[in-house]
């Protein structure tokens, strides 16, 4: 009997330690919980208003209602691409993008492939042992 009253007693000066150590955080945590409702009530709505009074041309450098592009969109049953095509590829060969593009392509030197190169060197030896790897599986050629 005396070892359950003291195992008793322990756990209860245990326990009165923890809630003793425990009691200053839980005495900050009413405090916190009001700022951060006081925080979320001076926010609320924020979101939204924001949306709700979004404008383009003041947020988004370029931004117009009635952008150039929109002449290419014929809408979801449209058929073919209007002139997105011919615009694109009049862009590409008188533009500096596409000049640089196809100078960058036609000026470039060859790469140089090493015959030492594995990959190559791997091939010969796949090649010189090709009669190995098939062996006698096949119809003869003639």
């Amino acid at each position: 009997m005396k070892t359950v009253i003291s195992v008793l007693t322990a756990h209860f000066f245990v326990l009165s330690a923890f809630i003793w150590l425990a009691s200053p955080a839980c005495a900050d945590s009413g405090s916190d919980y009001k700022a951060g409702s006081d925080f979320a009530k001076q926010v609320q709505g924020n979101g939204l208003n924001s949306l709700k009074n979004f404008s383009g041309e003041q947020n988004l450098p370029g931004y117009t209602d009635n952008p150039d592009q929109t002449k290419y969109y014929g809408g979801v049953t449209a058929s073919g691409d209007s002139s997105l095509k011919s615009d694109s590829a009049l862009e590409f060969s008188q533009g500096d993008t596409g000049k640089t593009i196809t100078e960058s392509f036609t000026n470039r030197p060859p790469d140089q492939i090493s015959q030492d190169a594995p990959f190559i060197q791997a091939a010969k030896d796949t090649e010189s042992r090709a009669d190995s790897i098939v062996g006698d599986t096949g119809q003869s050629c003639t």
